[in-house]
């Protein structure tokens, strides 16, 4: 029972402290570990420092004597911070080769797409609050400041825009994994979009109206020239129009559409209804309580009674409108459109009672309903 219940909620402890906790605990049990192997530890206990210990014990039974940053890369399966580097640094060159490659030596030691899509997402992250913070933004990173350093360093490299285009490139990553099972394919099409070098080019073209507006200030006053040139030109231009306008062949009239007329289409109803029932049983059953009431250019309306605004509303709706309009042209060789009205005139008469069948009548009575059709 939640209400008898104590609810604890347990906030996420800093990189920096478990880094000192584990810091505290090799000294202690004077095991011999690598500087980078406790944010490597931090990173992957995702703010739990029973993990972080859990680990610490794993690695060091698994580790011959000295712990080393392979060690937990083996047991955990976690990206290198020093990987993330190399990935933005080859994405801020441009170099496409060089990410593909990289993606491939990681898959090849096994690691897992899907924690290095997010490694790469964080680090990002990291890039966007240096970018915007220049200082005092060692707290909002929460890693050891010589990582901090380095990632100020590339964040100097990197435009706020091509931050914000990373986010977006690796969250369509995510979704196209939703859909494909291999979520190798993604990545490479992710990799080769941010680090193609095809944003300068994009560059260069969005830089082009300015140098053509530049140029046309520079010639303004060649302006009249060019004017006077084309003026005594325009007779043979004229000339050539003429001959090629007469040159063309005269397109033949398009032929006329038949004429729509609501005895025709009271003829083709019974059959217009045999083929909806073939199709859409439930669309046939809603069209039985209506009519046609008119048709004019191209135009039917359908009529149905004030107590069949459900059936009404239910053809109205985008996919049973549609299957109608394609029924009618299949049926005429023309697009006819299609509306719906309430008409008062086709509203039908009550129903006479069933006195043969007094259960039946009991029903209607009770939820005021009627009999559509009989089988």
């Amino acid at each position: 029972i939640v209400s008898r219940c104590q609810l604890l909620d347990f906030r996420r402890i800093a990189n920096i402290r478990i880094i000192q906790q584990l810091k505290a605990i090799a000294a202690s049990e004077k095991l011999n570990v690598d500087e980078d192997v406790f944010l490597a530890i931090a990173k992957a206990s995702d703010g739990s420092l029973r993990d972080a210990e859990s680990i610490m014990d794993e690695l060091s039974a698994f580790a011959q004597g000295r712990i080393s940053l392979k060690d937990v890369t083996s047991v955990m399966g976690v990206v290198e911070q020093e990987y993330l580097f190399s990935f933005t640094d080859k994405i801020i060159k441009k170099d496409a080769v060089g990410s593909l490659a990289l993606l491939d030596e990681l898959l090849d030691q096994g690691k897992d797409p899907a924690q290095l899509l997010l490694n790469l997402i964080e680090h990002y992250r990291n890039l966007m609050i240096t970018k915007v913070t220049e200082r005092n933004h060692e707290k909002l990173l929460d890693l050891p400041p010589e990582v901090c350093q380095r990632v100020a360093a590339q964040a100097k490299e990197i435009t706020l825009d091509a931050i914000f285009f990373g986010f977006s490139t690796f969250l369509n990553i995510q979704e196209m994994a939703r859909r494909i099972e291999n979520l190798r394919i993604p990545l490479e099409i992710g990799l080769v979009k941010l680090s193609s070098p095809a944003g300068k080019a994009s560059t260069a073209a969005a830089e082009t109206p300015i140098i053509h507006s530049q140029k046309s200030s520079v010639n303004h006053a060649d302006a009249p020239k060019e004017k006077a040139a084309e003026r005594a030109h325009t007779p043979e231009r004229a000339h050539r129009h003429e001959h090629a306008h007469t040159a063309e062949p005269a397109h033949a009239p398009e032929p006329a559409q038949p004429q729509l007329t609501l005895e025709k289409i009271k003829e083709l109803w019974p059959q217009f209804l045999e083929k909806m029932a073939k199709v859409k049983v439930s669309a046939a059953h809603y069209l039985e309580e209506g009519s046609p009431v008119k048709a004019s250019d191209s135009i039917l309306t359908i009529g149905f009674p004030r107590r069949a605004s459900f059936s009404r509303e239910a053809l109205e709706r985008k996919e049973n409108h549609s299957l109608l309009e394609k029924t009618w042209k299949d049926m005429l060789g023309y697009a006819v459109r299609i509306q719906f009205v309430v008409s008062p005139d086709i509203d039908p008469p009550i129903p006479a009672r069933e006195e043969a069948d007094p259960l039946l009548q009991s029903a209607l009575d009770t939820f005021q309903g009627r009999v559509i059709r009989k089988s």
